[in-house]
């Protein structure tokens, strides 16, 4: 399903404000704003942490999914839930509902036959 991470817009987001003060810093560090500089330099290391966070997210998959457009095909929203939900493995010591098992749905021919839903496709091989 077409769609991008929340973790990655806000990693990009962070990065770039490090970057806008750390210049801040250093324009003022060089105009002999000692205080002001340093003000700007604990705010890079705030958001130095917000970068770190993000990072830490993806790494492991902890991703939140948003859909990309405003035409993404409900058959594609249905797999973007499952996604959220399904487990690698069979837990028989959980509830039933939960226990993990098979898996099988019908969607339209849309989402397989088309450039946009790659990512679809590749979930559902």
């Amino acid at each position: 399903m077409p769609h991008h991470l929340r973790e990655e817009t806000e990693r990009d987001r962070a990065k770039a404000k490090v970057e806008e003060f750390a210049l801040k810093a250093a324009t003022l560090k060089a105009a002999g704003e000692d205080r002001k500089a340093d003000r700007a330099k604990e705010r890079m290391g705030e958001w130095r942490a917000k970068v770190d966070a993000a990072v830490s997210a993806i790494a492991p998959g902890k991703v939140t999914r948003i859909p990309a457009g405003r035409t993404t095909k409900g058959g594609a929203l249905f797999i973007g839930a499952l996604v959220q939900v399904l487990k690698a493995s069979r837990d028989a010591s959980m509830p039933a509902e939960w226990q993990g098992g098979i898996l099988a749905f019908v969607i339209d021919e849309a989402v397989p036959n088309t450039r946009e839903y790659a990512g679809a496709r590749e979930f559902i091989r």
